[in-house]
């Protein structure tokens, strides 16, 4: 298997990992990497925050990826008929995926005022983030990071 993830990025036509998710959004993290040959989603994320902690660009990966896990258990858009425990589980998924996978250990507090905001608001019925650039998601990151 290979996990020069670089190599295959740049063989599928993208300068960086980041180039890469961003023409691809809304798309899950598991859809991403099975686009590219042998890249184990893990491995992908990994590379992925390492590149955004490069060039200082954690808080828009960690949007990403908080778009792409809410896009992998929510496929159809939120209901409230889902239930808050669905919401929860997405949020510890979400999380898991960026401290562990995405090595952000350090970020740990952010992604817990991430979690606080959006136990405290109300989805919009039907809401569906497409990319990082959706207004409900600039929004609950805006009052979590405070930047």
């Amino acid at each position: 298997m290979n996990l020069d993830v670089q190599a295959e990025v740049s063989k599928a036509g993208f300068d960086t990992v980041a180039d890469y998710f961003d023409h691809n959004p809304g798309i899950t993290l598991r859809e991403l990497a099975t686009r590219l040959s042998g890249i184990a989603p893990i491995i992908l994320l990994h590379a992925f925050f390492a590149e955004a902690r490069r060039k200082g660009n954690v808080r828009a990966a960690m949007m990403d990826t908080f778009v792409r896990t809410f896009n992998a258990q929510f496929p159809f858009g939120w209901s409230w008929r889902i239930g808050s425990e669905q919401w929860l589980v997405m949020l510890a998924d979400w999380s898991s995926e960026v401290l562990t996978s995405g090595q952000a250990f350090d970020y740990e507090q952010k992604v817990n005022r991430v979690i606080d905001v959006c136990r405290e608001v109300k989805i919009p019925e039907g809401w569906k983030p497409a990319s990082i650039q959706d207004a409900f998601v600039k929004e609950l990151f805006q009052r979590a990071w405070g930047e």
